[in-house]
């Protein structure tokens, strides 16, 4: 490879491409598409993650003992924060049920980033005279 080229060159050359795939339609993640899942970085990291976390994060803190085998981010990621995709301290290990739970929760209008931008409007109009 290239020196000048980024590691992700395939990957930022054919976005375009992306957009008539079925996982556009599917309600797959922009990241997902882009293939960012299926490179060697994602999945030495993703082994690393579930290695060092055998249990699933969520269920410890219930005393619960689950096998984790999704590696899930912490803050979902977006193209706007792309740099914490292979951030470690970003991820955690889960079993499928608590993921399932989480990004049906991230994916709700009642999110925390929803919620909050509510409260903040809320709050201009309990301020206004």
């Amino acid at each position: 490879m290239s020196k000048n080229k980024s590691p992700f060159f395939w990957i930022e050359n054919n976005k375009n491409k992306f957009k008539e795939d079925f996982r556009y339609k599917k309600g797959y993640t922009e990241v997902s598409r882009l293939g960012y899942y299926n490179t060697k970085e994602w999945k030495d990291l993703r082994a690393l993650k579930i290695s060092a976390n055998p249990l699933c994060e969520h269920c410890l803190k219930k005393e619960k003992y689950v096998e984790a085998n999704v590696v899930d981010h912490i803050i979902p990621i977006f193209s706007e924060n792309i740099h914490l995709f292979y951030e470690y301290n970003n991820l955690q290990s889960l079993c499928n049920n608590c993921h399932f739970k989480k990004t049906r929760r991230d994916n709700s209008r009642y999110n925390e980033n929803n919620l909050k931008k509510g409260n903040e409007i809320k709050a201009q109009f309990e301020n206004y005279d």
